[in-house]
């Protein structure tokens, strides 16, 4: 019959290697490779604290968390009655792509209160 105070030891080490199980799995969690073109936004304690480019990198373990930034998209379609449709996409990524940031700006030409001033 086990004592008291082995019942207390097994219980002790039971919550310690199950303390040492997480912190081993968030730490390697917090290994990020991030690819060529690409880049990540970090947050620490919730506010912003870097961008990660293109390498291997080691984040703070319970600290530092990649950022999810929401990608919006437009589209503009013209129909067969020179109506415009207009359809916005959104999507929450983690990574952001460098390589596609094309921006038109054909929109801006057509409002009436936009004027070129150059």
């Amino acid at each position: 019959m086990a004592t008291v105070s082995e019942i207390i030891g097994y219980v002790v080490l039971a919550i310690v290697g199950i303390a040492f199980l997480v912190a081993l799995i968030d730490m390697l969690r917090k290994v990020v490779v991030v690819s060529k073109g690409t880049c990540m936004v970090i947050e620490r304690f919730g506010k912003f604290h870097s961008v990660l480019y293109e390498g291997l990198h080691f984040l703070m373990p319970f600290a530092d968390y990649p950022r999810a930034v929401t990608w919006r998209d437009v589209e503009v379609h013209t129909d067969a009655n020179h109506r415009e449709h207009i359809q916005i996409f959104q999507t929450r990524i983690k990574r952001i792509d460098l390589r596609e940031q094309v921006r038109t700006y054909t929109v801006l030409a057509r409002l009436p209160s936009w004027r070129w001033r150059g």
